[in-house]
This record gives C-alpha cells, structure tokens and sequence, in this order.
C-alpha cells in the first residue's frame, strides 16, 4: 500500500514536470544575414504623424432671455385681438393697392387731367327780393357767382307779380292803374351788376355794387267800359348800390340802398288844346311820364286827372332790396 501511494506520487510530479517544459517558448531559427547586392531593398513603412489631443471642450455663453413677440399691430379701427380687445387709432390704415414694378416707366403728367383735378365749383348763392315785390309788385331773383376772390357777377331776372302795388295808390282812392309784364312773358326784364366785395371775401361782408337794368312794364288804366289810357315805357337805369351779406351756414341775408340814373328819359303828359280838348304830347312835359286816371272821353274831352309815371327826384331814383337766400362756397 505504501509502495502503491510512492508511484502515485511520483507519476504526479513527473506529469508537473513536463507540462512546464512543454509551455515555454521556443526560439525562433535566426535569418542569414541580408546581402545588399541581391536582396532589394524593403522601405520603411512612413510613420503616422502624432495626432494632438483634442483640446477640451468650451462651455457655450448662456443664451439671452428670449423677448416676448411684439403684438400685432391693428390692420384697421375696430379690429379685435388675440385677447379680444378692439383697437382704434383714429387714424385711416395704409392701403396697399398692389404690387408696383419699379422697373415700369412712371406714367406723365396729363396736363387736361390736372386742370380737371384742379376745378372747382366757384361760390355762388340765389336769393329773392320779397321787399320790392311786396312794395312795388315785382320779384327779383338774384343769381350771383364768384369769378374772382373779391368779385362777383349777378343777374337778376325781374317778375311782374302784382298788377295793382301799394305805390300806385296815388290821391288816396283805388286807383284804376295797374301794371303788367312787356317781356317774356310774366319777366319784365333783367338785372346785370358786378360786385366789389370790401373784405375780399365773395358773398359774406359789406359790397359795392354796380348794375344795369332793363326792365319793360305796360301801365293801363281801365274801367268798367274798358281801358281808356295805356303807357309803354322801358326802364333802363344804372344804379350805384351799397350792401352788406349775413351768412348763418349756407342761410344769407342780403340788403343794400343806392342811387339808379334813368338813361330812358321817355315823356308824355296832357295839354289843353283847341276848345278846351285834351292833347297828349310827348315834348315839353317837364321831365313827367302822365297817364290818366279818368276817362278824358267821359268829359268831353276835357283835362283828366293824371298821375306821374316818374319819380319825383326823376332822373334819379332811390333804390333799396333785401334779400332772403342760400350761399354755398
């Protein structure tokens, strides 16, 4: 038993033994030395450059609080935002009509164009005369318009619109006389004055005026058998006037008082003639314009009672309107 457990022992250890011997390393048969004539040459293998450590990294700066968004800007009065409110800036948007190609020639300037931009309506107004009208039957319609800033030209067109006025009511009675329209129709005649405006400001202030009129009345004097005298006279008068505007909005009052000359200083009155008739005759009538108010026939042909056409400054006559109209500048 002991004999058995010795070869145990050694069979171990030479077993140990050889597997040591067996793990090292065996040289390697040495190369014959190189002959330079025969051997080519074998070049180095180039080296790879030394590639330098990468630098360390750098901290990026923090970032800057972000802004908050600008709010949008209204397009027009009244729009409402995000948050619901409306926005009015008082003032119109911009409007964007398109693209303009800069490369497009400008268009020219029309010269007609620019005078029809550069029209327009002059100041102007229309007025009544109800004054004369209700004192000596005839309406006056005064049409006046601007030409310059401190003048202006008027015409006025002149109605019959009462036969029998109050200024015919001569010695107190009725009167058979009455008065009617020698024109176009119910127009007598017309009006043509130019107005000189003191402040330089058309139809408002104080104005100098100066007109011409023509104005064709027929006078009758008549009874129950008829007209039994009839005058035909034209007035024709320049008048020299001073008036003054009152403008409330486009609502004006207009009055003035001049001075007209009678450039038609036509006759007539009544003589006595051969056995004590009457005679009309158009000369040596002291400046009267006569028309009877009785009938001469009725008394055998004696004096009538006349009344004077004239006034009695003739040739010179006081004149005076006031007005009631619109103005529109």
């Amino acid at each position: 038993m002991l004999r058995a457990m010795r070869t145990l022992l050694l069979l171990t250890s030479l077993l140990a033994l050889t597997s040591a011997v067996s793990a090292q390393p065996v040289p390697a048969p040495e190369a014959p030395p190189a002959d330079p004539a025969t051997d080519p040459v074998t070049p180095a293998a180039p080296t790879a450059p030394a590639v330098p450590p990468p630098a360390p990294a750098e901290e990026p700066p923090p970032a800057p609080p972000a802004e908050p968004a600008p709010a949008a800007m209204p397009q027009y009065d009244g729009q409402v935002d995000a948050n619901g409110q409306a926005h009015y800036t008082g003032e119109p948007p911009e409007e964007d009509y398109g693209y303009e190609d800069a490369s497009y020639p400008p268009a020219e300037p029309d010269d007609d164009m620019d005078e029809g931009d550069d029209f327009k309506i002059p100041p102007f107004s229309i007025r009544l005369d109800p004054f004369n009208w209700l004192i000596e039957g005839r309406l006056g319609l005064e049409l006046e318009v601007g030409v310059l800033d401190f003048m202006t030209i008027e015409l006025t067109p002149i109605f019959v619109a009462m036969e029998d006025p109050p200024t015919f009511n001569f010695v107190g009675r009725k009167d058979p006389l009455t008065q009617e329209s020698n024109g176009l129709g119910p127009m007598a005649g017309a009006s043509l004055g130019v107005g000189f405006w003191i402040a330089g400001q058309p139809l408002n202030g104080y104005v100098l005026r100066v007109m011409l009129s023509n104005v064709g009345i027929t006078y009758k004097s008549s009874d129950a058998a008829g007209v039994f005298d009839k005058v035909t006279h034209t007035e024709r008068r320049l008048t020299f006037m001073f008036g003054s505007h009152t403008r409330i909005s486009f609502f004006t009052l207009a009055g003035g008082i001049g001075l007209g000359y009678e450039l038609n200083q036509q006759e007539r009155c009544y003589t006595d003639g051969v056995n004590s008739d009457s005679v009309v005759t158009t000369s040596d009538c002291d400046g009267e314009l006569q028309i009877a108010l009785d009938d001469p026939g009725a008394f055998n042909g004696a004096m009538p009672t006349v009344a004077d056409l004239n006034g009695w400054l003739h040739p010179v006559y006081l004149e005076g309107r006031f007005s009631i109209g619109v103005s529109f500048d």
